[in-house]
């Protein structure tokens, strides 16, 4: 049994020969296929992290431009509020002093307007007082003119008519 050549396992009783050969067989076999699967992987990973990073570098890139579509919208926004607060209270202003005015011209106003009411009721009392006193004026001609003895009738009529006549001048010359 001496002869037989066989493997030995067992670690303390090998030699470094044996131990050498087993080494140079698993390196041999073993080691390339798992060199070229941890290549494999190497390249799968930094593929993978590369990709990432693309990823990150696109989402940090859209990140900054949403931050500064955003910072510009907020300065619009401010400016915006700014002119709107300016124009409401220039609009205040204008409003005050249209009003300021207004409450000025009203006792005026108010004034004017009584005047002119005022005129107009004594104008009209007036104008109706002279109608009546022309009426009245015009019925006492007639009632004398009527009661003289006159000739002819036709005279009469003439006499009324011109009398109407020379009241309806005179009225329509103090209506105007």
């Amino acid at each position: 049994m001496k002869n037989d050549f066989h493997i030995n396992n067992d670690l303390f009783e090998t030699n470094i020969i044996n131990l050498i050969i087993v080494f140079r067989i698993v390196v041999k076999f073993v080691g390339d296929s798992l060199s070229n699967f941890l290549d494999k992987c190497r390249e799968f990973i930094l593929m993978i992290l590369k990709e990432f990073d693309q990823q990150i570098m696109e989402v940090q890139y859209r990140l900054k431009e949403a931050k500064k579509v955003v910072k510009i919208a907020r300065m619009q926004a401010q400016e915006i509020r700014v002119k709107a607060l300016c124009f409401s209270e220039n609009i205040n202003l204008v409003m005050k002093r249209y009003l300021k005015k207004d409450l000025q011209r009203l006792p005026k106003i108010q004034t004017r307007s009584t005047k002119l009411q005022r005129q107009r009721i004594v104008r009209s009392i007036g104008q109706q007082f002279i109608d009546l006193a022309f009426t009245n004026i015009e019925e006492i001609l007639i009632k004398y003119l009527i009661g003289q003895e006159v000739s002819h009738s036709n005279q009469q009529k003439l006499n009324q008519t011109y009398v109407q006549e020379i009241f309806r001048k005179l009225g329509s010359s103090s209506l105007s």
